[in-house]
């Protein structure tokens, strides 16, 4: 059997998904969907061990679909789950139909460099409470600045989050406890070049007006892609995009 399979971006959980579970629902009643939790977040347990890099969590999510009776599936990921969409196709690229990712781009290495040589903030409980002000402040520039430590114009990706947008970052950082960092620095250290280059099952770049990457995606077009990876162009408004990524989805859909 083959399944829509939808990887969330880190700190969040697969609920993220839910305006587009009732787009494809209203596509293909009858397909199959399934949105699971990245290993530390949301209600999945973390690995065993820190990860050593993403392919950790690689083997964890073929275990999870062989259990599961899936024998292909189409992956959809987004930022996190993008790269890991990556990272379990070129692991094995006969398990995959194919692959549609949002939110990706190759950063520097100069970039990478100095956002892994600063840690996230330890959000470890303390008595006075003082990790719930470090949350509150990680989750208020998380989607204004890229970094999110360097809060000038000049970084900025997007507007403050309402104090619900920010509430609701802050419960999945505290949710997913002291390691919360780790699938977001693994899959940051995976935005490699090489990784995407070497894709050989059908791949879909969603190039989403609305995305607060919009112009490192558009450097990672102008770069040059082999031909098994195809732009695909969505309107900014979220139900929109949503629409036209259910869409592109289907359609792979044997």
């Amino acid at each position: 059997e083959t399944a829509i399979v939808l990887l969330h971006t880190s700190p969040h959980n697969s609920e993220i998904f839910a305006p587009l579970f009732g787009k494809l629902a209203s596509l293909r009643p009858k397909m199959r969907i399934i949105a699971p939790d990245m290993p530390g977040y949301g209600g999945t347990d973390p690995l065993p061990g820190p990860p050593a890099s993403l392919e950790a969590y690689v083997p964890h999510f073929r275990a999870f679909f062989r259990e599961m009776g899936l024998r292909q599936v189409i992956i959809y990921g987004t930022g996190t789950g993008a790269q890991l969409a990556i990272a379990y196709a070129n692991a094995y690229p006969d398990k995959v139909a194919n692959v549609l990712i949002d939110n990706v781009f190759q950063a520097s290495q100069p970039e990478r460099q100095i956002i892994l040589a600063n840690v996230f903030p330890d959000l470890t409980p303390g008595p006075d409470g003082s990790h719930l002000l470090k949350a509150w402040d990680l989750a208020n520039s998380f989607t204004q600045y890229f970094p999110w430590f360097m809060a000038d114009e000049i970084r900025r990706i997007g507007p403050p989050p309402t104090p619900e947008q920010a509430q609701k970052t802050v419960l999945d950082f505290l949710n997913a406890g002291t390691n919360y960092a780790q699938g977001y620095q693994a899959a940051f250290e995976h935005e490699r070049p090489e990784n995407l280059q070497r894709l050989n099952v059908p791949t879909t770049i969603f190039r989403w007006e609305g995305s607060a990457f919009l112009a490192q995606i558009d450097d990672l077009i102008e770069a040059g892609l082999p031909p098994n990876i195809q732009i695909a162009d969505t309107p900014a408004p979220l139900t929109e995009h949503y629409k036209a990524v259910a869409e592109r989805m289907v359609k792979g859909v044997k």
